[in-house]
């Protein structure tokens, strides 16, 4: 910890003391002496955990009451801390005596410090050096209790004399700077010998109230790291040891240390993936948080924190693209949704009670007019209203992290929301229960508190932003609006918020479709050339981030999302392209809609550096620098050529999928068709034992994926089924553009270009199991351009084959700007 500089006039001391400093300066301590000590360097020194007992037993004689002058022994530690008798004071407990207890010292700004000190019953010189004083804490989870200790030494002794004795931690933080030795929790070893502690106690800790006790005092800063130091299986164990302690005691509730854990996950797919798996135990732990928590200075309730935890954690999910087909869900008008409160927590039977699913179901309120019924006359004595409630849909299950869209029309505009449906079961259950702390209208400001920042950080300018616009548009366009009237002043300016406005109103960059968006791109960098904005930095982010969220709403990067930039300067644009270009080509390819971009990927445990083209906002280049060179370097000639740079740029996009990642099956449990029973128990049980059953290992050939726009095989080349092979019943060899394929339950999707009456047959794929989709396929070159349901064996509905097969191939994302859903045709067979 670095010792501050101080002022010679001692203004942060009430003014008796700073005339009693100042006086005693000037007797004692040179000028020179002075300007010397004020900018000394301190070491930092930071030993284990230990216990108080321990530290005082080679004392004969300590003293331990509350009987203290605690404002003149922090005047005296200050006084040696700005360099006074080289920073060490005269201590005689004798003259610390007080009349009163005193347990208690006055803070700066910010109420009063509980303080406790130990002193050591001999006198002498101690020494206040950074160096020579000591930190430790003790966790004693069996008492519960926390204590936070600084130790000063006498004087060129390791005799410890004084213990000052905190049991908080924002009590020790200002401790420490009203001593003047700085924020512990900005210092390294300070910050990672409390973090270390902590993730020490906990990683062997198995009690429910003891981890109840740690999680609710552990301070915010800590949480942060504590996933540095403790593996995801430790706390998802925690959450499951609190959430049975709550289950067992109807009055018990770990609602603040369960919230405490949910704080701690930085890494969102792994969680994700786990609450997806075990979409019960999500529930589980919403149907037990109670009560109000703060987050961020705002009272808001726990339920609703966990629902904007797992928001926030689903932006940074593939599969929290904005997607068509999904469920959509109106409020506002008249419009609420109903999540049917008697389902959960303790109003469950015990059959069913954490079921993995939450009921939503949308209704509509509207005023009725009706007559009020007299008592006295038996008839009618004049006309009232009331509210009556009507069901719009029948209702349905949804998992937690199913994602849905909310529909805001209660404004003057709609405004659309993309969120799990969690987060719609909390705004609806606090509706119902009258306790309704937010309002969807204001999710971009939740999401804001969640985050932990209001304003745009610093070293990771692009993070809000990129995370309100992947939520929403409305979000996003909360944003640009705050830079409007700057923004209309530039040329290109008007058009750059009329493209957006449009984008906004459509629903999103999918919908509005490549045009407009790619005229937004090209209105955008135009911008972002202009001097004036490049000097202002806040607007040019801003510019910048509103491109960047359209362009990850369509192409499914890996991109972590604070990472990402738009590469414009020289010195950027050189690196990344290897001298291949720099800034004045760079912005001639802007001109034709052409955008370089890097961020942070992450492979395995490793974070690597990569490298995005987009053109028209589609990606046409992609990979580290090695790869990403040896794609643009063609570029070099061309950046000028007019339709020769089109060319390539389209010839580079057409190539670009061999750089992607295969994406396999999506795990999705679909709904499926068995076989039918004709080959199972009925006449043609004979003809199927002819038919060859595939094993696991004989079926991985036929496995095909997708690997960008492009349908790959096993061996990742482009898929096309011209030239199959049909043997009829006759034997006669059929050359067809159609090949057999089943999708399994789990997403898994087989193709095979030859097909074989009474030997290989749809059920030859999955060993006669149900599937979710059979028919044939027609794929050219790796597009998928025809679908049917012709299979005999299975018979499936053409709308099952439909439904599960575009689900399936959406969550892998093989549809965006190239590839329509639309353009499939899907047809019966025979």
């Amino acid at each position: 910890m670095n010792n501050k500089n101080y002022f010679k006039d001692y203004d942060d001391f009430d003014k008796e003391s700073q005339k009693i400093l100042l006086a005693f300066q000037k007797k004692v301590i040179p000028e020179s002496l002075q300007q010397s000590n004020l900018s000394m360097q301190n070491v930092i020194s930071v030993d284990k955990t230990a216990n108080i007992s321990e530290l005082m037993a080679k004392a004969t004689e300590w003293i331990t009451d509350e009987y203290i002058n605690l404002d003149k022994l922090i005047i005296k530690i200050k006084a040696a801390n700005s360099g006074i008798n080289d920073y060490q004071f005269a201590y005689n407990f004798q003259e610390l005596k007080a009349n009163v207890q005193n347990k208690s010292i006055q803070n700066r700004s910010d109420g009063f410090i509980q303080l406790k000190v130990y002193r050591n019953s001999k006198i002498g010189n101690v020494s206040v050096k950074w160096s020579d004083t000591r930190i430790t804490q003790q966790i004693d989870q069996r008492n519960k209790k926390i204590y936070y200790r600084l130790h000063f030494y006498y004087a060129n002794s390791s005799e410890l004399a004084i213990v000052l004795e905190t049991s908080w931690y924002k009590d020790f933080r200002n401790l420490n700077i009203l001593l003047n030795y700085g924020d512990v929790d900005k210092y390294e070893a300070d910050y990672n010998y409390f973090l270390q502690n902590f993730a020490t106690v906990l990683r062997n800790e198995k009690d429910a109230d003891r981890l109840k006790f740690i999680y609710e005092n552990i301070p915010e800063s800590i949480i942060e790291k504590l996933s540095d130091k403790l593996d995801n299986e430790v706390l998802f164990n925690h959450l499951e040891i609190l959430s049975k302690d709550d289950d067992s005691d109807l009055f018990k509730d770990s609602s603040a240390a369960v919230i405490k854990i949910f704080k701690t996950f930085i890494r969102p797919v792994p969680i994700l993936n786990y609450f997806r798996e075990n979409p019960d135990k999500l529930n589980r732990i919403y149907y037990n948080l109670d009560k109000n928590g703060e987050y961020d200075g705002k009272v808001i309730s726990n339920r609703m924190i966990l629902a904007n935890i797992m928001l926030v954690f689903s932006m940074f999910a593939k599969n929290a693209k904005q997607k068509k087909n999904i469920k959509t869900f109106t409020i506002g008008k008249g419009y609420k949704v109903n999540s049917n409160i008697l389902e959960g927590g303790v109003f469950q039977q015990d059959g069913d009670k954490y079921r993995d699913t939450f009921f939503l179901q949308q209704q509509k309120e509207e005023i009725e007019t009706h007559n009020i019924q007299s008592s006295q006359t038996m008839g009618t004595s004049g006309e009232g209203t009331r509210i009556v409630t009507t069901d719009l849909d029948d209702g349905a299950q949804y998992h937690p992290l199913d994602m849905i869209y909310i529909k805001d029309i209660s404004g003057e505009k709609e405004v659309s929301y993309f969120v799990p449906a969690i987060y719609l079961k909390a705004l609806s259950d606090a509706q119902e229960w009258a306790v309704v702390l937010q309002n969807i209208r204001i999710a971009a400001d939740i999401v804001a508190v969640i985050i932990g920042v209001l304003t745009l950080p610093a070293g990771n300018p692009y993070f809000l932003l990129l995370a309100i616009a992947d939520i929403s548009l409305a979000g996003a366009d909360l944003t640009i609006q705050t830079f409007k009237e700057e923004i209309l002043k530039y040329e290109g300016g008007k058009e750059f918020l009329e493209t957006w406005e449009e984008i906004y109103l459509v629903g999103g960059a999918l919908t509005a479709g490549g045009l407009l968006v790619g005229l937004f791109y090209k209105m955008g960098l135009k911008l972002l050339t202009i001097p004036e904005i490049i000097k202002n930095i806040k607007l040019k982010e801003t510019i910048a981030a509103h491109m960047i969220s359209v362009l990850l709403e369509v192409n499914l990067t890996n991109f972590e999302r604070g990472s990402v930039k738009i590469l414009i300067q020289n010195t950027e644009v050189v690196m990344a392209t290897s001298g291949s270009l720099n800034e004045y080509q760079m912005l001639k390819l802007q001109e034709k809609g052409v955008i370089l971009l890097s961020g942070d990927v992450s492979k395995g445990n490793k974070i690597r550096k990569e490298y995005n083209l987009f053109y028209n906002g589609n990606i046409v280049a992609k990979g580290d620098k090695n790869s990403f060179y040896k794609q643009i370097k063609d570029l070099k000639g061309s950046y000028d050529k007019g339709d020769k740079l089109i060319e390539v740029l389209e010839e580079m996009e057409d190539e670009v999928w061999k750089y992607f990642d295969k994406e396999y099956a999506s795990g999705n449990k679909y709904e499926t068709k068995k076989l039918e029973n004709i080959y199972t128990i009925g006449s043609k049980k004979d003809f199927e034992k002819g038919v060859k059953y595939l094993t696991k290992k004989e079926r991985e050939p036929y496995e095909i994926f997708v690997q960008h726009d492009k349908i790959v095989d096993f061996n990742g080349d482009l898929v096309d089924t011209n030239g199959s092979i049909s043997i009829l019943e006759n034997g006669d060899v059929v050359s067809t553009e159609y090949a057999i394929f089943v999708m399994s339950e789990e997403g898994n999707i087989y193709l095979s270009k030859n097909y074989a009456f009474g030997k290989f047959h749809h059920s030859s794929f999955l060993a006669g199991k149900p599937v979710a989709a059979a028919g044939e396929m027609i794929i050219e070159k790796g597009i998928i351009k025809e679908v049917t349901d012709g299979s005999g064996h299975y018979k499936p509905s053409l709308n099952l084959v439909r439904r599960n097969l575009k689900d399936e191939l959406s969550s892998r994302g093989f549809f965006g700007f190239i590839n329509k859903i639309e353009e499939i045709k899907f047809n019966h067979g025979f």
